[in-house]
């Protein structure tokens, strides 16, 4: 449901990064119950998405961290769509 959802979720990627850990090769598997929890805070809370109007200027605000990319379209200071992506184990360890 999360996926689904994701592109109306803001921080999707770093508040699933605990989870997705957790399906790491030879990592001791330890469930958090904190980032199931804030996932559920997401998906069930109402976002204040508005509808994307063409004839309004548009800003787009990225950041990223150690675990993730992310991305929200704005109008107005209000949020159209988000995106947002895990990096892999590759991409955490690429050197500058």
């Amino acid at each position: 449901m999360a996926n689904y959802l994701s592109k109306f979720l803001p921080h999707l990627s770093t508040v699933t990064e605990p989870l997705r850990r957790l399906e790491d090769k030879d990592v001791e598997w330890h469930w958090n119950e904190r980032a199931f929890i804030d996932v559920k805070r997401l998906i069930t809370n109402n976002p204040v998405v508005r509808y994307y109007d063409v004839s309004k200027e548009v800003a787009l605000q990225c950041d990223a961290s150690q675990s993730g990319l992310g991305a929200a379209l704005l109008q107005e200071g209000q949020p159209v769509a988000f995106t947002s992506r895990a990096l892999t184990t590759t991409e955490k360890l690429c050197p500058d």
